[in-house]
């Protein structure tokens, strides 16, 4: 599956985690560069640096694409925001 997951913290690094260990082919998207660059060295995922909320990001990430899509920052307005670009 190709999965897109927003939020690099704790809980999103930990499903990508779990899910690159099930072979999904998983997308990361956040804004903090060095939390992408230690998630992509560490698991074997893409990392993309941006707002998950973008049109732009999400359309970069392949979201029209994505079998399953995962909003995990810790804003709930964009996560929020996220999931309902992310269903059109």
């Amino acid at each position: 599956m190709r999965i897109v997951v927003i939020g690099a913290g704790e809980v999103g690094r930990h499903i990508c985690q779990q899910l690159s260990l099930e072979d999904h082919e998983v997308i990361l998207i956040d804004r903090n560069a060095d939390r992408l660059k230690r998630a992509e060295r560490d698991l074997n995922i893409l990392g993309i640096e941006g707002n998950g909320a973008s049109a732009r990001i999400l359309e970069q990430a392949g979201i029209s694409k994505a079998d399953l899509f995962i909003a995990v920052t810790d804003i709930d307005e964009v996560n929020l925001i996220a999931c309902i670009m992310a269903k059109e």
